[in-house]
């Protein structure tokens, strides 16, 4: 028997989603989710059926054929130049974003957030993490205060120079630190002090690094 609220579920369709394409209450959802379908009319089950990606005769129980499986997909803001993962490098900036699909299977729990942006990272200084040539996806911070040490951040020095490094606050010493993970020695941390702060903007946090295989 076909179960449609487990396919609803595997496309990421509320009840109410469901109920507003099909012009029915979401109670007559809960209902047909429950196996009680007798009373479903034509219209209802052709509307359904193009809603869910399967056959009619899929949703009567009368097809075997195992549905398409679908990912849920979301669109963000993608910026196609190279931050660097090793030097303050010179970039394009972070404007003009383009739009990149990525499937919510790979962005989990941050699939569909609004705060969040895709761009490259090229350079050594994060390999242990971050290989290079990755797409990183990264969830803006409005506020130094949300980050704790040991995150890996996107910062920026005058709007010019962009990195990626993990963060450290240092408040006895009044210094922020970005640091490389890198099996390569030769990388060293950058240290600011809190007073020669004014150009360093923390733009995000890295949350997901997709590789290319």
């Amino acid at each position: 028997m076909f179960d449609l609220k487990q396919r609803r579920e595997q496309l990421g369709i509320s009840q109410d989603e469901v109920a507003n394409a099909v012009k029915v209450s979401r109670g007559t959802v809960s209902k047909w989710e429950t196996g009680d379908i007798a009373n479903m009319k034509r219209d209802k089950i052709a509307a359904l059926s193009a809603l869910l990606h399967v056959s009619p005769l899929t949703i009567l129980g009368m097809d075997d054929t195992e549905p398409e499986v679908i990912t849920p997909m979301h669109s963000y803001p993608y910026f196609d130049t190279d931050i660097a993962a090793g030097a303050l490098t010179t970039v394009a900036g972070l404007d003009n974003a383009e739009r990149l699909q990525l499937s919510d299977a790979v962005l989990g729990r941050y699939a569909g957030d609004k705060d969040i942006f895709v761009t490259n990272v090229s350079g050594e200084s994060m390999n242990r993490i971050i290989p290079n040539n990755s797409l990183i996806v990264v969830k803006e911070i409005d506020n130094i205060q949300d980050l704790s040490d040991g995150k890996i951040v996107v910062f920026t020095e005058d709007g010019v120079n962009y990195s990626v490094k993990r963060f450290y606050d240092n408040p006895s010493a009044n210094t922020i630190t970005f640091v490389p993970d890198s099996n390569d020695t030769s990388y060293r941390p950058i240290v600011f002090r809190y007073e020669d702060m004014d150009g360093i903007r923390i733009i995000g946090r890295v949350v997901v690094y997709v590789v290319e295989l």
